[in-house]
């Protein structure tokens, strides 16, 4: 069920993916033409290859779900961030131009207080979903209301 929900994302990135990679292997071989024949060929599968893809799923969406998605994706900001500061405290020896300790320690602190805010808002929005009625639908006042008096 979840590839066919998703079936559409994941070709649009797969097709991103295949075509921006040429794009940058044509660029560093020196061919400057190359990416615009790339992105129209990726113009002309995504027409050829999305119309055939099963429709996504257009049911209703509970308000547990959407808090549940929230959550998901501050919980990847927040790995993002974290993965983000090791990588640059481990790699500060290899630089051969690092910066300075002075710059590097709140740029790394910053980091590390978004990583913390990201999964504390991830932690506090699950907390949210779970005392939230389960068949309750996500209400985002898109629909039109009656206002008929008669």
């Amino acid at each position: 069920m979840a590839a066919k929900k998703f079936s559409r994302i994941i070709v649009q990135f797969a097709l991103i993916l295949v075509f921006g990679s040429i794009s940058f292997w044509a660029v560093g071989r020196g061919l400057r033409w190359v990416p615009l024949l790339a992105f129209i060929f990726y113009m002309v599968a995504a027409s050829l290859i999305l119309p055939r893809l099963p429709k996504a799923a257009t049911g209703p969406m509970t308000t547990r779900g959407a808090l549940s998605l929230i959550a998901l994706f501050a919980r990847l900001l927040g790995f993002v961030a974290t993965v983000s500061c090791i990588a640059a405290a481990v790699s500060y020896r290899f630089l051969s131009s690092p910066l300075p300790l002075w710059a590097l320690i709140p740029v790394l602190s910053v980091w590390a207080l978004w990583a913390f805010g990201c999964f504390w808002f991830a932690k506090w929005i699950s907390n949210k979903a779970a005392q939230v009625d389960p068949s309750r639908l996500l209400d985002l006042g898109l629909l039109p209301v009656n206002r008929d008096k008669t």
